[in-house]
């Protein structure tokens, strides 16, 4: 059995994807393909724009055949720790045997030339385009954890993930983004499912955006003032101290952001930190996912196609972690530090669910895997 692994945010899923899940499959010559995907919060420190469902059906409809989410403390989290958490369960799901992912640059030489990079913290202007710099992440995750896959990289087509110009069906995710945020469809330039589900999801929810958590931000900042923010996972003691003393500006995440922005911290880091203390993912328990864990505290599965059965049953065959389908099951199957993890990730999804969906809402500990039957 081949099974090539994609990782990816599909927030939400375009034609640039569409192409890299096709050229996946050409290329590796695999028999499934395996998608870790993130929940509802991504790596730029922002909420998605729908909730993972949603994406994950985007996913299938695309090609995938099956979706194992990605661990929020990773979702969240920088280019080096993004990657590691991804490829850790790719690596312990013991079934993928090729890693694909999209770059600028399209070559993986010039991708290992830039994991010295991941190092150092360079200024904006100076840093490797942002593809290339997380396919370099997974070069160096796959290598640090001993992955066992063999890795494939293409040029990736269209603008820069981060890109807003609009480039019609070639925008970035960005951009359509913030189309869909302002009423646009997109009904031309997204595939016909990606329009599909995001108009159906529309009639019982909305879409996320960060100012929804404005409130409930300020308010987990005002109540930890005191105690601080550093036990807080990515949060530097002069982060923490820098919070604290501009707290009196706050007007609005993004805002709020931009006040604690200079030339040593990204602002996407600057996100991902508020995020973490609204979330309270505290760094104790990130390290110990990474070093008892191995960045992998279990395998939990979004979705699949019902012709994918044969790739679920060699996962739950041969993982070295527990499989979760069902969220009640986890207190049966996880040890404490990995409950926890899972516990954080339900509340996050429930506070999420909150915002999509208000009193239409369902809990995350009921919410079942998206099947596609053909």
């Amino acid at each position: 059995m081949r099974v090539c692994g994609i990782i990816a945010e599909f927030n939400p899923l375009h034609k640039g994807h569409e192409y890299l899940l096709k050229e996946a499959r050409t290329r590796s010559g695999a028999d499934y393909l395996l998608i870790v995907m993130s929940g509802d919060y991504v790596q730029r420190g922002e909420p998605a724009l729908c909730d993972r469902y949603a994406r994950c059906r985007m996913a299938l409809e695309a090609g995938a055949d099956a979706v194992l989410l990605l661990p929020l403390p990773f979702a969240a989290s920088s280019a080096v720790y993004f990657a590691r958490g991804a490829v850790s369960q790719l690596k312990h799901s013991a079934v993928c045997t090729d890693l694909f992912f999209a770059s600028e640059s399209g070559s993986l030489e010039a991708l290992k030339e830039l994991i010295p990079l991941l190092k150092n913290t360079l200024p904006y202007e100076k840093r490797p385009r942002p593809n290339d710099l997380l396919g370099a992440a997974y070069l160096e995750a796959a290598e640090t954890l001993d992955a066992g896959f063999t890795p494939h990289t293409i040029t990736r087509i269209g603008e820069a993930h981060d890109s807003d110009t609009d480039s019609g069906a070639l925008s970035s995710a960005s951009a359509f983004r913030k189309r869909l945020l302002a009423g646009d469809d997109c009904a031309d330039l997204l595939p016909d499912y990606v329009t599909g589900i995001l108009n159906g999801y529309r009639k019982s929810a909305r879409f996320v955006k960060t100012a929804d958590l404005s409130d409930m931000l300020y308010h987990a900042l005002l109540m930890r003032k005191e105690a601080g923010y550093r036990d807080y996972y990515d949060l530097s003691p002069a982060l923490s101290d820098k919070i604290a003393a501009k707290l009196s500006l706050y007007s609005d995440p993004e805002g709020f952001a931009m006040a604690l922005k200079s030339r040593d911290i990204s602002l996407s880091r600057i996100r991902r930190a508020l995020l973490h203390i609204l979330l309270g993912l505290r760094s104790e328990n990130i390290r110990t996912l990474c070093s008892e864990y191995d960045y992998c505290p279990y395998l939990s599965l979004l979705g699949f196609r019902a012709p994918a059965t044969p790739l679920l049953h060699a996962i739950k065959g041969n993982a070295d972690r527990p499989l979760i389908s069902k969220a009640a099951d986890a207190r049966m199957l996880l040890a404490a530090d990995a409950l926890e993890c899972f516990n954080t990730e339900m509340r996050a999804a429930d506070l999420y669910a909150y915002l999509a969906y208000g009193s239409g809402r369902v809990s995350a500990w009921k919410r079942s895997p998206v099947i596609l039957n053909s």
